[in-house]
């Protein structure tokens, strides 16, 4: 048997990016770019991508947010589009699997040390919420093939500027930090380890919280940030915040996979 092909959608963007990079050592990658303008919402454009590239496993980054639609209720569909277009069509590949968010627990509310299983207590106002609470909610009454993998938030050197670690370790005197509360970061290294265990075990279905089992406030991780890289920035908080955004972490605990843990992807960072 030939290397296990995988398809990426979505290869432009941070998780997508850093699949290539990781993925791509022991599989065929096959990145589907923004700039190869296949639109997702059509069915014909999903099958024709299917059919020429004949995945083992679909990777899918890709999600549309507010700058890809005129208004949330086109946000919503197209979300939601693309994914039945997936689903319709799981004949052309072996294993679906969804990048998913802790948004689908209703970011309106605390979200705290929750279990996959509380996934149908709420549906989120917000479209992104909405439509990743939908697709997470049909993942899971799926027989078989798709698997849902939940980040709250993930970090890599290679992120955007706008995300805390970076504009934190680019401060030139104080930070300051906006509603500080416990929040569930977890490397990018870690969640691509998660990956490859679910492709190279052709997990047919699965739901799992990807986060470490020790929580921190952003204020904490930020000084164990600071204490690795032996920083001296100044932290102040500006306010604090009773929505908490963590998840609990015994499925992925159960998995026989050793990741390299907060402390040492906070330590490859820089």
């Amino acid at each position: 048997m030939g290397q296990l092909k995988v398809l990426i959608v979505g290869a432009s963007g941070f998780i997508g990016t850093n699949a290539i990079a990781n993925l791509s050592k022991k599989y065929s990658v096959i990145p589907i770019y923004k700039t190869d303008n296949i639109d997702f919402t059509n069915i014909d454009h999903v099958r024709n991508i299917l059919v020429q590239t004949k995945p083992n496993t679909v990777l899918n980054c890709l999600s549309y947010s507010a700058k890809h639609a005129s208004n949330e209720s086109e946000e919503i569909a197209k979300n939601l589009a693309m994914f039945y277009n997936f689903y319709a069509l799981q004949d052309y590949y072996d294993q679906y699997i969804n990048i998913g968010s802790g948004a689908e627990f209703d970011r309106a509310y605390d979200i705290n040390l929750v279990s996959e299983s509380q996934i149908n207590n709420r549906i989120p106002k917000d479209a992104y919420g909405f439509a990743k609470n939908i697709i997470a909610r049909n993942i899971a009454s799926i027989e078989s093939k798709f698997i849902n993998l939940r980040i709250f938030g993930c970090f890599a050197s290679n992120e955007w500027e706008t995300r805390l670690l970076k504009k934190f370790s680019n401060t030139k005197g104080k930070f300051l930090l906006e509603n500080d509360r416990y929040f569930d970061y977890i490397g990018a290294q870690d969640f691509l380890r998660v990956v490859d265990f679910v492709i190279e075990n052709r997990i047919d279905k699965f739901d799992c919280n990807c986060v470490y089992e020790q929580k921190y406030k952003l204020s904490e991780l930020l000084k164990l940030f600071s204490k690795i890289h032996q920083l001296n920035i100044p932290i102040e908080i500006i306010s604090k915040s009773d929505k908490n955004y963590t998840g609990i972490n015994t499925r992925l605990n159960n998995l026989p996979i050793k990741l390299l843990g907060l402390e040492q992807e906070l330590s490859n960072y820089l």
